[in-house]
């Protein structure tokens, strides 16, 4: 019969492969989400091993397992965002339809003609209902057409019609993840995704010490350009140094999504207009992988952006601002006429005032902001922020702090650099990933 792996979301079993973990399935996890633990064999999820419940057996369990939440933040860093999955939805049931008729066309129109007549008026959102259905009455993939409720719709009857091999529970798979991403947008966000290896581990097809996911996902760098990090481009190595470990503290579950780069190792120069030579080298070099260049939310940044305007930047390299943050609509500024609050946002955003109050603040008072030189193409002032050395010291003492005992993160304010990952996790969320990137016909991924 073979050895076999099971995919879970909320408890469900959605997914198995044969003797072997499918890679493009393992993206979705990190070697640091793997789970070792001696378990009873009742405990066997009752969907798959309904045979089990009555035994007192014990057994060592290996999985990999991530809440539905950082799942779907995980996907859509890939690009798998559930826009994604509903326009290559539509795209597949498009093909698909023309498909049907082109055979119908040629007289084989006995069963095929009521596909037609469905999927002529077929959308997402009545997927996305019927799929509902599916979970809440727990209609595992194996159950037959003639299995089915006696008051199945037409569409739940279509996500189980055996006769087409090309879907995935009613969905045409180009890649697995985007109908993953659907099916996690009906369950709880709270509840778990696990990938079960425990058996192709007893089987002996993995070591029990073996890292799996790490391994899977190594096999898929490179075929597709989706299972590579996003490199993030910063202005210096300051803002890499303070971003990074941030990153980590905040989202633990997607740092192994991105990686910044080194300037120590590449001797890059710092500054908005060396970010900008960086930006054209890549593009220049025809790098694929996915960018996200980061530029302060500054006058020098905008002076420097310019000499971008006329170049044709592919979809993969996004180009982000520091974003416009509360704090900055108010903020003490010194210039000729002494000291004034003024909205800084666009004038002097470099990465200091993103560092959180506890840092600005010193005896209740934020650290101002000085105005520099004035751009006269832009007709603005440069600001920066003074005594900038101290404010650093004091984000690298918070930082230091919260990695000592991770409870003092919700004692800190990290609001400006939570602000900033956000304007980095959204750069894709409008990314429709290319078929190229993913197969060349309609077939599950992983096959």
């Amino acid at each position: 019969m073979g050895t076999y792996t099971e995919l879970y979301i909320a408890d469900f079993p959605v997914h198995s492969t044969k003797s072997a973990v499918d890679s493009t399935v393992m993206s979705i996890f990190r070697e640091s989400d793997k789970i070792i633990e001696e378990r009873p064999v009742s405990a066997r999820n009752k969907l798959m091993w309904s045979e089990a419940a009555d035994t007192e057996e014990k057994e060592t369990v290996v999985e990999y397992s991530a809440t539905v939440e950082q799942v779907i933040d995980r996907l859509n860093i890939m690009g798998f965002t559930i826009n994604a999955s509903k326009a290559w939805f539509e795209l597949g049931i498009k093909e698909k339809l023309e498909t049907y008729k082109e055979w119908a066309s040629d007289g084989d129109s006995g069963w095929i003609q009521p596909q037609i007549d469905l999927l002529e008026t077929f959308t997402f959102e009545k997927y996305v209902e019927a799929l509902s259905k599916v979970y809440e009455k727990k209609l595992v993939r194996w159950t037959s057409k003639e299995d089915l409720p006696e008051d199945a719709d037409p569409v739940t009857q279509f996500i189980y019609d055996d006769q087409d091999y090309e879907m995935y529970f009613g969905y045409p798979a180009y890649d697995i993840r985007h109908f993953l991403r659907v099916f996690l947008e009906i369950v709880p966000k709270s509840k778990l995704v696990v990938q079960d290896v425990t058996d192709l581990v007893e089987g002996g097809y993995y070591d029990i010490t073996e890292h799996i996911c790490e391994g899977a996902i190594e096999e898929l760098i490179g075929d597709y350009l989706v299972d590579s990090k996003v490199l993030i481009l910063t202005e210096g190595s300051t803002d890499k140094n303070f971003l990074e470990p941030a990153l980590k503290l905040l989202y633990p579950h997607l740092a192994d999504y991105f990686s910044f780069m080194d300037f120590g190792v590449s001797k890059a120069a710092g500054g908005a207009s060396a970010l900008v030579t960086t930006i054209k080298a890549f593009i220049g070099a025809g790098i694929g992988n996915r960018v996200v260049a980061l530029f302060d939310n500054d006058t020098a940044a905008k002076v420097a952006l310019k000499a971008l305007k006329d170049v044709d930047i592919p979809n993969t390299i996004k180009v982000v601002h520091y974003p416009e943050i509360e704090i900055c609509n108010d903020y003490p500024t010194i210039g000729p006429s002494g000291l004034s609050n003024l909205n800084i946002n666009g004038l002097a955003g470099s990465i200091e005032v993103y560092l959180g109050i506890d840092t600005l603040e010193i005896d209740g008072e934020l650290t101002p902001v000085q105005w520099k030189g004035y751009e006269s193409s832009l007709k603005q002032y440069q600001g920066e922020i003074v005594d900038k050395g101290e404010v650093q010291k004091r984000y690298l003492e918070k930082v230091r702090i919260c990695q000592q005992d991770p409870a003092n993160i919700l004692k800190s304010d990290w609001n400006g650099i939570r602000a900033i990952f956000k304007a980095v996790f959204d750069c894709f969320e409008e990314y429709l990933p290319n078929k190229s990137m993913h197969s060349d016909s309609l077939k599950l991924a992983g096959d």
